[in-house]
């Protein structure tokens, strides 16, 4: 015979359930049938792992409270009648009210404490998956080092059968798509890292190749008006030696022919004049051995002024191309996110816009 079977047959209960006033009148009654509900609470054997178990638990819990409110509500109907005794009544009920609301709070405790750990369990639930499905989601500067950064807080996660209950496959699901996700977008960033980086050191080897160029045309075009200056000072030279021989001999010659000095007078003055003529003819080569230098200077000025304003465009030009490939990436990768589409596909897509193939569809860069 269980436990609810002796209680239904004991003389006290069966005397409250029938008269419920009765616990009004005598408190020794009310303390008998206090502690056979007690007795039953305490027998009880609470079985959390069940619905049917939780539901005992609430359904004892509810048989004490039926008492409180069966003997309060025949409090009540004592006090239309007994209107002499109703603070003694009063006190009774409240006392009696008490002390089973305090009977009924212990009987339902185990069930109390339960749902307190199972509104813990499923806030502690929430919270990591809330946490998985941020992990999971790729931001437009995400980085290499972010996604990896990503991939062990991920890897960190400790999913506990006891903790999860039901959701541990469903969770475990949730880590591996994200981790998918984000293992799939670490290799792209990487691809994308690698190319931007490939597209770094060819720019700076093909500047690296202008500049060496512009040195060595600076170089040749140097050496060549030095070549130049080199064989106009040695024309010069020459040039001054001859007619130093030349004004030598004629001093010799003048000397010689003391007796006519009015003819070597002359011919002193004839060669000064033509010294002069000389030295003007050598001057104006000079000049214009400096002229040719100086031109030459100004055409290597341009050549650089050139060069620079090309290396400009072609920066200018490579910054455009990137900016039309990024554009174009984040386009192709929406296109993958909102559709489920293939990167290929997308690819064809993004393409198919640019071409004007697609009506009333364009992409801004």
């Amino acid at each position: 015979m269980n436990a609810h079977a002796q209680t239904i047959e004991a003389p006290v209960t069966a005397l409250i359930i029938a008269e419920p006033a009765k616990a009004l009148t005598s408190r020794e009654i009310f303390s008998r049938f206090k502690t056979e509900l007690e007795k039953e609470v305490d027998a009880h054997i609470p079985d959390l792992t069940t619905d049917k178990g939780r539901k005992a638990i609430a359904s004892l819990a509810f048989r004490v409270t039926k008492a409180k409110t069966a003997i309060d509500d025949a409090g009540k109907k004592l006090t239309e009648d007994m209107r002499k005794q109703v603070d003694v009544i009063n006190a009774e009920r409240k006392f009696i009210r008490d002390d089973l609301e305090a009977l009924a709070t212990k009987a339902r405790k185990p069930l109390t404490d339960w749902e307190k750990s199972e509104e813990l369990r499923l806030a502690l639930v929430l919270g990591i998956k809330t946490k998985i499905t941020t992990l999971g989601i790729i931001l437009a500067n995400a980085t290499s080092m972010s996604i990896a950064a990503a991939i062990d807080d991920l890897d960190s996660i400790k999913i506990m059968p006891d903790v999860f209950l039901d959701d541990e496959w469903a969770v475990r699901s949730m880590v591996e798509t994200s981790r998918a996700n984000l293992t799939n977008a670490l290799e792209r960033i990487k691809r994308d890292e690698a190319d931007r980086a490939e597209l770094a050191k060819l720019r700076a080897e093909a500047e690296a190749r202008e500049i060496a160029e512009r040195e060595r045309i600076a170089a040749e075009a140097k050496a060549k008006a030095d070549e130049e200056a080199i064989e106009l000072r040695r024309v010069a030279e020459a040039k001054a030696k001859e007619l130093a021989e030349e004004a030598e001999r004629k001093r010799i010659a003048d000397a010689a022919e003391k007796a006519r000095v009015e003819a070597i007078a002359e011919e002193q003055r004839k060669a000064r004049v033509e010294q002069a003529e000389r030295d003007r003819i050598a001057a104006e080569a000079l000049a214009k051995a400096n002229a040719e230098k100086a031109e030459l200077e100004r055409q290597m000025r341009e050549q650089h002024e050139k060069a620079e304003r090309e290396r400009i465009e072609a920066e200018a030009r490579a910054a455009d191309i990137e900016h039309r490939g990024s554009t174009m990436r984040a386009v192709k990768e929406a296109i993958m996110a909102v559709g489920e589409v293939s990167e290929p596909a997308a690819k064809a897509i993004v393409k198919a816009i640019i071409a004007g193939q697609i009506p009333n569809t364009t992409i801004t860069f």
